[in-house]
């Protein structure tokens, strides 16, 4: 190992990886469905030693906790609402989906599956670049199915 080039450890690395997925397929599909559990938890990447006021630090501690429970519940809106989507017609009408929409859905899924097979450590960071996305889907359906309910109604 001492002198091999970062390549010839990567292939090394990657050669021992395939040979362990081979072997243990159900252990790497289990970690595989463990990491893309933990792509949905809603990392918080903070320090609170930057906060010397004790009052605003329970304040921020409070708001975290409840902006997190938010980001966790509009995840499981975006999976079980994008299951529905793809089984249920009326509710696709409902929500007037857009090739953007359909497209970022998409775009959210791939990344959520594609990470769990690739990495498994901090997986939750890997959401963050899609969060807005997964935030601006779920907004997307809420305000077309009030707005189509309210239509048909009146």
């Amino acid at each position: 190992m001492i002198g091999e080039s970062f390549y010839d450890l990567s292939r090394l690395v990657q050669k021992i990886s395939v040979q362990l997925i081979l072997e243990h397929p159900l252990l790497y599909a289990r970690n595989v469905v463990e990491g893309w559990y933990w792509f949905w938890k809603v990392p918080v990447y903070w320090s609170a030693d930057a906060i010397q006021n004790p009052v605003l630090l329970r304040l921020a501690r409070g708001l975290i906790l409840i902006e997190r429970g938010l980001l966790f519940g509009i995840n499981m809106i975006f999976i079980f609402g994008s299951i529905v989507l793809v089984v249920v017609k009326k509710f696709r009408q409902m929500v007037q989906v857009t090739p953007f929409i359909w497209f970022s859905i998409g775009a959210v899924w791939i990344a959520s599956v594609l990470q769990s097979m690739l990495d498994h450590g901090d997986n939750p960071r890997f959401l963050i670049p899609m969060q807005s996305l997964v935030v601006l889907i779920v907004l997307w359906w809420f305000v077309n199915f009030i707005f189509t309910r309210s239509r048909n109604a009146g």
